[in-house]
């Protein structure tokens, strides 16, 4: 990044976080008050752990004596209906804090920042893509904090005894590494696997690789679009997309992913007979793990021993762009807050870069950001990696990311069992997350 640019990310940096002031309060304008305002008891719930927000509380508190931070912890899989109840009965927090698999059934509830004093320009330059999500015609849906991509996780030992002196890079390489690593004992008996692709059960984060594969061929899945009445519409159409050459990617990316499961495929590595692919990568037995940045230290918590680093996801060779699927964290603010004053004054203090840096460190997260990555990009350690992978991540509407789980198991489930042909299953799939709201 030379002098200009740099110049420019710090200014834009600081016009963003004025601009948040200005609309919160917390920096007077001409015709407001120099009263100083009671920030008060201001409510988050959030997916995260709550073990580790304490330190967070604390460094907030220091900028502001008069806030009294509460955070909550909600479950993933239960935090909209424990919102929807909160606001039936008039207990609701005034921010929430939640991954984007959410956003599509929360955003209802949600107040957008305005662009007049949060300028769309500003934001776009500032965060990484994957926060667009964010930006819809009537402002933004909350400010992001933290992401988390989807990275490959590689045995350094298990490459190195099969002659191996770097990991997999494209898609169209997984022949050469399956024929170097696999090991049968008996007949389809796996012994080690190179891969575990090509179920749903079994193997971990499965939705976001079969999702990362449709997005690298340029399908979102979900797309969105503003409705008459300006509302959003969230329309599903994986299973019609067509490139720009006006070819149906869908059934080319679930042959090649329900490849990895058939015994008499030359692409065989995984059966349902086997450990969650996590497990076996713990144990040793499964080369590479498709898994989050986040997973890092628990990887190394669970199994000291093991001798693996991280690596980006394989790409489509020849593509334009190198994608992968990621989970964006954003704070957002209520539109029935109990305390909006308090809400928007907290969100400010989220738009600080080095808050940030502190809070993705807690909870082992990749930086938002631009900034920051520039900051670390001579950096030694793996961030540098989890860096790289924010950069390029995207994120696709999830509608229920319960039902959009049974929806895609389902729709492998019929693949690999023969109960229906690819085409078909890609059509009934697309037609149930049509209805999932």
């Amino acid at each position: 990044m030379n002098r200009f640019q740099i110049i420019l990310s710090i200014v834009c940096g600081v016009a963003l976080i004025v601009a948040i002031m200005i609309f919160s309060g917390f920096i007077p304008t001409p015709t407001s008050s120099t009263t100083t305002v009671d920030t008060g008891i201001v409510t988050i719930w959030g997916t995260l752990p709550s073990n580790k927000f304490s330190y967070i509380s604390n460094l907030l508190y220091q900028k502001d004596k008069t806030l009294n931070l509460n955070y909550i912890e909600i479950p993933e899989e239960t935090f909209k209906d424990t919102l929807t109840e909160a606001l039936a009965d008039g207990t609701q927090p005034d921010l929430i804090l939640f991954p984007n698999d959410l956003l599509v059934s929360l955003s209802p509830r949600i107040q957008p920042v305005p662009f007049v004093t949060f300028p769309e320009a500003i934001f776009r330059q500032t965060y990484i893509e994957a926060s667009e999500s964010l930006i819809t015609q009537n402002g933004l849906l909350g400010i992001p904090v933290a992401n988390d991509p989807l990275v490959l996780f590689y045995n350094r030992d298990v490459l190195s005894n099969a002659g191996i002196a770097e990991p997999i890079q494209y898609w169209d390489e997984v022949g050469r590494y399956i024929d170097a690593i696999n090991i049968k004992s008996i007949g389809t008996k796996l012994t080690r696997s190179t891969f575990a692709l090509g179920l749903f059960d079994n193997v971990a984060n499965a939705k976001y690789i079969i999702a990362t594969l449709f997005f690298q061929s340029g399908n979102q899945i979900v797309t969105r679009s503003v409705g008459a009445n300006g509302s959003y519409l969230y329309q599903s159409n994986f299973a019609s997309y067509a490139n720009k050459d006006g070819v149906s990617t869908a059934e080319t990316i679930l042959s090649f992913y329900t490849r990895f499961s058939n015994p008499y495929d030359d692409f065989y590595s995984w059966n349902r007979s086997l450990v969650n692919s996590r497990e076996a990568f713990l144990g040793g037995d499964l080369a590479y793990y498709f898994g989050f940045a986040s997973e890092l230290l628990n990887l190394r918590e669970r199994n000291p021993n093991l001798n693996f680093a991280p690596t980006g996801v394989p790409q489509i060779r020849g593509t334009d762009k190198k994608t992968t699927i990621s989970r964006l964290y954003s704070l957002s603010s209520l539109k029935n807050s109990l305390n909006p004053t308090g809400a928007s004054n907290v969100l400010v203090m989220f738009a600080d870069s080095e808050l940030l840096k502190t809070f993705d460190a807690a909870y082992n997260l990749s930086p938002v950001h631009r900034t920051t990555i520039s900051t670390n990009a001579t950096s030694s350690n793996y961030g540098t990696i989890f860096d790289t992978q924010s950069l390029i991540s995207k994120i696709w509407y999830d509608p229920s990311p319960v039902q959009s789980d049974a929806v895609f198991r389902d729709m492998i489930s019929n693949i690999v069992t023969g109960r229906m042909k690819i085409g078909e299953a890609l059509i009934k799939a697309e037609s149930l997350l049509v209805s999932v709201r």
